[in-house]
């Protein structure tokens, strides 16, 4: 995703920034480290913290994927597993994990054919909203991480 947006050489022809491929894969590289640090190293203070480590881990199998086959993103399933149960157990008073699971789910079902129609699927595989859908979906497991239940 980093580089289809920042680019100058991506297919797609969105290029925020006119970047080489080297330096796309080197901004790439430096926020994959950062994902794997915050997940390996950041430790949560509660009974679902170990459970959303291992969620984020299976993001970022389907995240860091070089060949981001769509079935590759059934690995997000744990994380929305872990995000029901938890939003079952307070009886959804979280509003921000709330928002961000309902996002995040949104953002994976437009990017269907059979939902989007064929021309708008096209238009969200070009911006590659299922990357987005799985960013989201740490966010909230991130945060998940961080409450204390």
């Amino acid at each position: 995703m980093v580089l289809r947006f920042l680019t100058k050489d991506a297919p797609y022809n969105i290029a925020i920034a006119p970047l080489t491929f080297a330096q796309g894969l080197g901004i790439g590289i430096f926020l994959a480290a950062i994902l794997y640090g915050l997940i390996l190293f950041k430790k949560g203070n509660n009974n679902c913290a170990d459970r959303a480590d291992y969620c984020l881990l299976f993001i970022c199998m389907a995240l860091f994927n070089p060949n981001a086959w769509m079935t590759n993103f059934t690995f997000l399933i744990p994380g929305y597993m872990l995000i029901i149960y938890y939003l079952m157990k307070t009886r959804c008073k979280d509003i921000p994990i709330l928002i961000l699971f309902i996002l995040s789910f949104a953002l994976g079902s437009w990017g269907s054919e059979s939902v989007a129609g064929e021309a708008l699927e096209d238009l969200l595989e070009k911006f590659s909203t299922i990357t987005f859908t799985g960013l989201v979906l740490m966010a909230a497991l991130f945060r998940l991480k961080r409450k204390t239940i």
